[in-house]
Parts: C-alpha cells; sequence; structure tokens
C-alpha cells in the first residue's frame, strides 16, 4: 500500500577501521578524523581512518603469493577474507590520513554491525595498529580536520565538541585504559564475536541494546555493555543495572 514504510533492511557492506595509536611523553594517543559534514554516513563525526573493502582488496587477498597479516586470524574468518578487509584497512588509513601501515602492523581489536534501522550498513572490523611515523592528516573530501589525542580526552570532550558514534566513543574508552602502546597491544583479544547495536527511541532520548541484554538476541560479549543510551551530550554504557560510564565520566 502507498502509505505502508519499506521494511527492507539494508544489507551491510563489509568495512575496516583502524586505531593508529603512538606513545608521547604525555601517555597514548590515537588519531581522529573528522567526517564531511555532508557525508552519507556519520557526517560531522570524528571517526578512525578506514573505509569499504573493495574488489581490489578482494583480488590481492587472493594471491596465494601474498604475505603477511597472520595476526588477524583472530577474527576468525578465511584466511583470505581476514587479508581483504586488512588490505582494505591499509589503503584507506594511507588513502585518508597519509599514515603507512602493513599487515603486520595490524591486529584485530573489535567487529561492529551497523543497526538495521539506518540505510547505510557497514559490517566493520576495527583493527589496531602502532603508527611508524608522527604523521597524519586529512583529505580534505571526506574527512575535513584530523588530530591526534589521548582517548580519554575525546571522550570527556563530549559530543558537541568531539561528536562520536557509539562504537567511536566506546572503542576510545577501550582504549583510554591502557597507557602506552605496548599496553594496548598486549589488551589485544580474539575478535570473532559480532557486535550487531538494536536501535530504538524513547522519551529519554535513543538506545542502543548490545549482546547480552534480554532484549538483544545474541549472548553477552565479554568485556562490551549490554546497552548504549543518550544523556546529557554524552553516551553512557550499561551492564545489567550497572551504570559504566557517566555524564562526568571520561573513562
Amino acid at each position: 500500500m502507498a502509505n505502508e514504510r519499506s521494511t527492507t533492511v539494508a544489507t551491510p557492506r563489509a568495512a575496516a577501521t583502524v586505531l593508529i595509536v603512538r606513545d608521547t611523553r604525555a601517555g597514548l594517543e590515537v588519531f581522529l578524523v573528522q567526517r564531511h559534514r555532508r557525508s552519507g554516513f556519520l557526517p560531522n563525526a570524528w571517526v578512525f581512518p578506514g573505509g569499504a573493502v573493495e574488489d581490489t582488496d578482494r583480488r590481492r587477498a587472493a594471491d596465494a603469493e601474498l604475505r603477511g597479516g597472520e595476526a588477524l586470524a583472530a577474527f576468525g574468518l578465511p584466511r583470505e577474507d581476514a587479508l581483504a578487509y586488512g588490505l582494505a584497512a591499509v589503503r584507506e588509513t594511507h588513502e585518508e590520513s597519509g599514515i603507512a601501515i602493513g599487515l603486520d602492523d595490524l591486529r584485530a581489536w573489535s567487529w561492529w554491525v551497523t543497526p538495521e534501522a539506518e540505510p547505510r550498513r557497514f559490517d566493520t572490523r576495527f583493527m589496531l595498529a602502532v603508527a611508524r611515523d608522527a604523521g597524519g592528516r586529512h583529505d580534505e573530501v571526506e574527512t575535513v580536520a584530523s588530530q591526534w589525542i589521548a582517548p580519554g580526552a575525546a571522550v570527556a570532550a563530549g559530543q558537541s565538541a568531539v561528536p562520536l558514534a557509539p562504537p567511536t566513543w566506546w572503542t576510545l574508552r577501550e582504549l583510554a585504559t591502557y597507557g602506552t602502546m605496548s599496553a594496548a597491544l598486549a589488551a589485544v583479544r580474539p575478535a570473532a564475536r559480532a557486535i550487531r547495536p538494536v536501535m530504538s527511541f524513547h522519551e529519554d532520548g535513543m538506545r542502543l541494546v548490545l549482546p547480552g541484554h534480554p532484549a538483544h538476541p545474541d549472548p553477552a560479549v565479554p568485556g562490551f555493555p549490554d546497552r548504549i543510551t543518550w544523556e546529557r551530550d554524552r553516551w553512557v554504557a550499561w551492564r545489567g543495572g550497572e551504570r559504566l560510564s557517566d555524564p562526568s565520566d571520561p573513562r
């Protein structure tokens, strides 16, 4: 009928994003770029460099002579698929930030899938990489600003100053608990479980239900919250009835 809304759910596109970190005298920093305000996905948001897996990445990944990327086995994917994500991560990081990394620099960190309610969806592997240099820039096309920043400072700034999508916000909270690159690398764990948020809206704002919540079909993922809510210019993470963060908590 003409008044019916389409119930078609967009198929998520494979994508890779990279947490590029470095050590400074003040502690760990991570590189972020800000998306253009007219972007079709996450406009104006600060994100980790990355992008979609292209056919060229898949063709290169199928080359039996290709070496490297063994650590990406932690995603639980066939080697060729894992390498395609890794190659996309290497390519997109250089295109967006000018920072050069290689397959062997990448470590699997987490796996997020855009909620079904979104018209554009991505099946994104998050990876950690140590910066080979202290450079970095934005491309002036898809991204309009860039910065090295302490993860905790990015979270503490609040959404008005540093707008973040929930997966980026939660990942920065994770990174904020590690003071050095070596500590972050030591925290790497298997990332073969998908985090598939279910989005809903209520009188008090938006809510993302995550695995482990009674309203979510998937079992809990160790170390992750079971829901994220919006409160006073900040995201707030919960596990059960426990508030893992609050609007005044930068961690």
